[in-house]
């Protein structure tokens, strides 16, 4: 009989990922959580413009997420500036942000370096920095953060089915989510927990997960259900954070000891190493 599997794609859910020991790695000392992580920089556009009828001025990374930034402009007019996985800095020199625009400093791919950010920040006082820790939440750089804003989408990285973080390191006021809850979460749950059935071997069509994690993001881009699903937000203080990360890690390091030993290739990963409290992204 041929056993199911799959690469990449979405989490599916056991039990098995509850930590008997709880959370694993501190969390920021203040934090808000949301759906999505478009949801919480939504949320802080309430906060900072409350008392204007302009639209904020949002900078973002040409390396990034078009449909996240087609969502973004509902609310703020979008700038773009130069930054790529092969470049080891952002062109700063492409960043035309004034006083009083937000700027979105993106870690692509765990791997870039704060320092870059933090002088660009020292001298450009009047700009909102937001740090996006969305493909390595919880690194020495994210849990240490000095930005304005830090956020991540947890459920890149974790096995949750909605979720984002939002804190500040300058202790700034934090957005709230509004009241009302996407049931594009518990879709997700439900097409998590068929695909575990799946893999096991149950009598699953793996169509019938996919179409619900497809239904799932479109029930979560509505931007008026903003709030964090009841079971994530549960969960979260449960799951073995550390142990995602270094089973990441593990992952990341076999695919590149399997690609690099390969002497016919004619071409080499972005990056083979990585420095001290950082974790590539990849899939569990």
């Amino acid at each position: 009989m041929k056993q199911p599997w799959e690469i990449g794609s979405e989490f599916d859910w056991s039990n098995d990922l509850i930590s008997s020991v709880g959370q694993t790695v501190e969390l920021p000392s203040d934090y808000e959580l949301f759906s999505t992580g478009c949801a919480s920089l939504f949320g802080l556009e309430r906060i900072l413009n409350y008392k204007s009828n302009q639209r904020l001025r949002l900078h973002l990374p040409s390396f990034f997420c078009m449909e996240a930034a087609e969502k973004l402009t509902k609310a703020f007019d979008i700038c773009w500036y130069r930054d790529l996985p092969n470049q080891k800095y952002p062109d700063f020199n492409s960043l035309d942000a004034a006083c009083g625009d937000l700027v979105l400093a993106v870690n692509l791919f765990g791997i870039k370096s704060r320092e870059v950010w933090q002088d660009w920040h020292h001298k450009h006082n009047g700009v909102i920095l937001i740090e996006d820790h969305t493909h390595d939440p919880f690194s020495d750089w994210a849990l240490q953060s000095q930005a304005d804003y830090a956020m991540a989408s947890l459920r890149k990285t974790l096995p949750i089915p909605d979720g984002a973080m939002i804190w500040s390191g300058k202790n700034r006021p934090l957005p709230k989510a509004l009241e009302s809850e996407s049931d594009g979460a518990y879709k997700r749950l439900s097409a998590m927990l068929l695909k575990r059935a799946y893999l096991n071997g149950g009598n699953v069509a793996k169509d019938t997960y996919r179409q619900l994690e497809i239904e799932s993001q479109d029930s979560l881009s509505d931007i008026n259900c903003d709030r964090i699903s009841a079971f994530s937000a549960n969960v979260l203080s449960s799951l073995d954070v550390k142990g995602f990360r270094e089973r990441r890690e593990a992952n990341i390091r076999h695919f590149l000891n399997l690609i690099l030993a390969d002497k016919n290739q004619d071409w080499q990963p972005l990056f083979s190493s990585w420095s001290h409290g950082t974790v590539p992204l990849t899939a569990l």
